[in-house]
């Protein structure tokens, strides 16, 4: 299996979702040009200078890199960053919706799980904490979504 997180969000999302031998593949974005892009952590998916679109990551891509799981897509909105303030702004929510809805009628049955989670910045605890909430209202408990993961 293979998972995609942003690299700042390792140590913080590892506190209540996955361990260390479920996350393979390292994922840190640049949300200023909507592109991400993948280094190596312990598998290297592609390239560790390549750079992919974010219009690029769908079903086809996916199956090409073969990523049975996805965690990536999330950023705070940079006038909060710079307040300080760590909730998630309304496009973040848009782009959860948008992303999962994808996911859930596109791809569901290739790949097990498509959420989201990542940061420009290393100091994002709050961020990660609304993103959880808000997953287990869309999706359910963190322990149904490891079992789906590695299931």
């Amino acid at each position: 299996m293979q998972v995609l997180i942003s690299k700042n969000c390792f140590q913080d999302l590892m506190q209540f979702t996955f361990s260390p031998r479920e996350i393979l593949v390292n994922l840190e974005g640049n949300f200023d040009r909507n592109i991400f892009y993948l280094t190596k952590l312990e598998t290297l998916l592609i390239g560790e200078n390549e750079f992919i679109p974010r219009q690029l990551i769908n079903e086809t891509i996916l199956k090409t890199l073969k990523v049975s799981s996805i965690i990536g897509f999330y950023h705070t909105h940079p006038n909060t960053e710079s307040k300080g303030d760590s909730k998630l702004s309304g496009s973040d929510i848009n782009l959860f919706n948008e992303i999962y809805s994808y996911w859930n009628t596109t791809i569901k049955k290739d790949f097990p799980l498509l959420l989201g989670v990542g940061s420009t910045t290393s100091n994002n605890i709050g961020v990660l904490y609304d993103i959880k909430f808000y997953i287990l209202n869309k999706i359910g408990h963190p322990q149904e979504l490891i079992s789906h993961i590695v299931s």
